[in-house]
Formats: C-alpha cells, structure tokens, sequence
C-alpha cells in the first residue's frame, strides 16, 4: 500500500485498503499471503478531516475520552481510535470546538480539525499534552484560555490567517511553546493572551 507519508512493498497478490497513521506492526492477510509489517510513518501525518469529523493522536493509541461532548454544533456519534488515529465522528458539521472538550486531557498528542469550524471555544484544548493542533483558514475566533497549559506544544504555533480574535490567556502558560506565527492582518488580542 502507499500514502503520501509513506510506501510499504507487499506481495503483488495482496492489496491493503487501509492507510495507517502511525507508527506499529499490522497484521495483513489475504487468501494466498498472511504475516505482519511494521509500519514507520513521520508522527502525525494525518489529513483534513471531512466537516463531521475531527482526527487526533493520543500518546497511548487509545480514544480520548471527552470531558465535555457537547457544544459543537453537531452531535457526536461514534469515538473511534483506528489505523493509529482518533476519530470524533458527529451527526452533522461541526462549526466550532466544544467548550472544555478536551479539557485536561493529558493524553491529547495531536488534534486535525475540518474546514467547517471558525470557532475554538473557551478551555477547548486548556491543560493537555497536545503538542499540535492543525487549524484550517476558516478558525476566526480562539477563546479564552483555549491553549491555556498546553505544557507540551513546542511546535512552532501557526494561526489561522483567518483569525480575527486571540481572546483572554489563549495560550496562557504553554511554557515550552516558542514560536507563534501570526497572520499578516488585523488581528485583536486581548489580555494576557501570552502570558506566563
């Protein structure tokens, strides 16, 4: 099989359908070819989910588990982690992150979001391990203290070039963050969006 990130040669007899996200060792099998391959893939590879979704990394592989699953703009459906990735499956699109969703959630790596939403809400992401989060264009608004304590993001940080507003504390004590690359535009901050 082959992805962007990564090409496995496997027996012509066999075709995988599945495309993997991290790193691991699978298990492949067909009628005339069976075994394992151990999968290298670069951390975090993941592409743009569709607007119901949103795709994540956890440190472990297991599926986040949310504190708050409301608040959306959709409902959520299914959590599924799959192929090295989490998958937050929702009833419809989703226009912003849920307020507190993922709130002090240790384990968070890595969170892809979808076109759909323009908003990260308050304490969205506040006290986790997230060390990246991919926003698309669309992202307008990052709430109060939406990063707050993200203790491990030392990724260099890029705003959405559409973002109008970096509320309260938005990335109040990322203490080992660095770098924050802001879109050359009018943006608003308001206090203490760095502090600490």
């Amino acid at each position: 099989f082959s992805d962007a990130s990564i090409s496995v040669d496997v027996h012509p007899s066999l075709s995988l359908s599945e495309t993997y996200y991290s790193n691991g060792t699978y298990t492949i099998s067909d009628e005339n070819v069976g075994g394992t391959i151990t999968v290298l893939v670069p951390d975090g590879e993941l592409p743009v989910p569709a607007d119901d979704e949103i795709y994540y990394l956890t440190y472990t592989g297991d599926p986040i588990v949310l504190y708050n699953s409301s608040d959306f703009g959709a409902n959520l459906v299914s959590n599924t982690y799959q192929n090295g990735y989490g998958i937050l499956k929702f009833d419809g699109p989703i226009s912003r992150t849920g307020s507190s969703s993922f709130y002090n959630r240790i384990g968070l790596k890595k969170v892809v979001l979808p076109y759909s939403v323009t908003e990260i809400s308050d304490s969205s992401f506040a006290n986790t391990g997230l060390q990246v989060v991919v926003m698309q264009n669309t992202v307008v608004n990052i709430g109060d203290t939406a990063f707050s304590g993200c203790f491990a993001m030392t990724t260099p940080f890029r705003i959405s070039t559409g973002c109008e507003l970096l509320s309260d504390g938005s990335f109040k004590d990322c203490t080992a963050l660095t770098t924050i690359t802001i879109p050359g535009r009018t943006l608003h901050l308001e206090s203490g969006v760095f502090k600490g």
